[in-house]
């Protein structure tokens, strides 16, 4: 039977589960709860009631000494950052054709 990836592979290979983050940094899982508790490290990102992960990019951007929490300054300057690499114009939405807007 042959291996179809899913969406979901793609999105796996940039997120870090807790295990893992825990391994990388030699942490426990206390620390690291207080850590997102108290706003510091890399943000945790809640896919589902029971799925957390870490995005690998907000890991490496805390390694490498660029952050150290998530206070709003840091909040807003990713936010820019973000902006920035989007694309400048937005393709259609179909809908507004389908709605006559």
């Amino acid at each position: 039977m042959a291996y179809h990836p899913k969406a979901t592979d793609a999105v796996a290979a940039t997120m870090l589960t807790i295990k893992d983050l825990m391994k990388r940094w030699d942490l426990s899982r206390g620390t690291l709860r207080a850590w997102n508790r108290d706003g510091h490290g890399p943000p945790l990102v809640r896919l589902g009631p029971r799925c957390c992960r870490y995005r690998l990019a907000d890991v490496v951007r805390h390694e490498s000494g660029k952050t150290g929490s998530f206070d709003e300054a840091t909040i807003e300057e990713l936010n820019s950052e973000l902006a920035a690499s989007a694309p400048a114009v937005l393709p259609p939405d179909p809908l507004d054709e389908l709605l006559g807007q």
